[in-house]
């Protein structure tokens, strides 16, 4: 093994990241170089192992950044950044999807779905769409007000699901794909819940239901939330 010292200054960083001032092969080569032991201790000087593919590069030089145990190019993005770039992603998804919306409804004018007086574009748009809408449109406010590890891991993976669904899979694939007799009777819109593409269903993990409890703002329904105005708020 082959270790690399590297002295380690913050940077604005959180304690152990931070940008590569010095590199040398010893400790000692290291204060040589001008990066005291008094001061490029503990969390401020760190080793790594060159043949280690997964911490070390080859072209590392000082400026680049000490990370997670390991050295890359470009600093980490902060929790602020992280969540700056994420509310937008969700916006322009929600917006794709009410223009596909207009897509279903002149669809549905032509070839009507309707279960005891429901229009079926309004159950899928109650049931699924609008809840999984204000899940993330709660969660990505409570993120942008407290951008932390613990606020973005609450919206992630429900972003991605989210994404996926409205610029991959599209409201037109589910409008024609999802089970009416699953998602119908889930009008109420109490749930958010997990779309399966394979069956039309709700989304399994472990064999349980993939759902969060939401609920609108006082006085409002699901059918009442204004949807585009919360998200464009962001």
């Amino acid at each position: 093994m082959t270790t690399k010292h590297l002295a380690i200054d913050r940077g604005g960083l959180a304690a152990p990241d931070g940008v590569i001032v010095g590199m040398a092969d010893s400790a000692a080569d290291l204060v040589a170089a001008g990066f005291p032991a008094a001061t490029y201790r503990g969390d401020r000087v760190a080793t790594v192992d060159t043949t280690d593919g997964s911490a070390w590069d080859a072209d590392c030089q000082p400026g680049w950044f000490w990370v997670s145990s390991a050295v890359a190019r470009t600093a980490p993005v902060s929790a602020s950044e992280q969540v700056a770039a994420d509310i937008p992603r969700f916006q322009a998804a929600v917006e794709r999807e009410a223009e596909d919306l207009e897509k279903v409804l002149a669809r549905e004018a032509i070839s009507p779905h309707t279960d005891s007086g429901h229009k079926w574009s309004d159950d899928l748009l109650h049931a699924l769409i609008k809840p999984n809408v204000r899940l993330l449109e709660v969660r990505l406010a409570a993120a942008k007000a407290n951008p932390s590890s613990t606020t973005i891991a609450a919206y992630a993976d429900k972003l991605t699901a989210f994404l996926a669904a409205a610029n991959t899979l599209g409201l037109v694939a589910i409008f024609e794909g999802a089970d009416k007799s699953v998602w119908r009777p889930l009008r109420s819109g109490e749930h958010a819940y997990g779309y399966d593409a394979t069956n039309g269903g709700i989304r399994l993990e472990s064999g349980s239901q993939v759902k969060d409890a939401v609920s609108y703002p006082d006085g409002e329904t699901v059918g009442t939330w204004d949807a585009l105005a919360a998200v464009e708020a962001l």
